[in-house]
C-alpha cells in the first residue's frame, strides 16, 4: 500500500485548475465552488469538472482531493451495469442511474488514458487515499 502523495510523485502528475461558474455534470452546482481541472502526465492530458460545497469559500482543490474523487467515481465500473447498481443502491431501470454510470465509466477511461490501466488498478486498490 502506498500513499496518494507517493503515487502522484511516482507518476509525475501535474495539476492546474481554474474557477468556473457551474459544473455541467452536476445539478445545483451554481451554488457551489466549481473548478475545471487539468491533469497531465508527460504529453497525456485530461480535463475534469470538480465541485465543492459553497462552504469552502473559494478554496481551490488539491490534486490529492481531485484524484481521490476521480478514483472513487471510477471504482466498480468495469463490471456490469446491474452489478454497479446493486453496489451503489441504484435501480437498474433508472435513466439517472444509467447517466451516472456512463459518467463514471468516462472518468475511468480518462484516468486509464492518463496513467494507464495498471496505474488505475494501483490507484483504486493499492493507494491509501487518506495517508500522507
Amino acid at each position: 500500500m502506498q500513499t496518494l502523495k507517493r503515487f502522484i510523485r511516482k507518476h509525475a502528475i501535474k495539476f492546474a485548475y481554474k474557477r468556473v461558474d457551474a459544473n455541467p455534470g452536476m445539478e445545483g452546482s451554481a451554488n457551489m465552488d466549481n473548478w475545471r481541472c487539468r491533469l497531465r502526465v508527460g504529453e497525456r492530458k485530461i480535463a475534469v469538472n470538480f465541485s465543492k460545497g459553497f462552504g469552502h469559500n473559494g478554496r481551490p482543490p488539491s490534486l490529492r482531493e481531485v484524484l481521490a474523487c476521480l478514483a472513487s467515481d471510477s471504482h466498480n465500473v468495469n463490471g456490469s451495469f446491474d452489478n454497479w447498481c446493486d453496489e451503489y443502491g441504484y435501480e437498474p431501470d433508472s435513466r439517472k442511474a444509467a447517466r451516472t454510470y456512463r459518467a463514471c465509466r468516462k472518468i475511468a477511461d480518462k484516468l486509464t488514458f492518463l496513467i494507464g490501466a495498471d496505474g488505475l488498478e494501483t490507484l483504486l486498490y493499492n493507494v491509501d487515499m487518506n495517508g500522507e
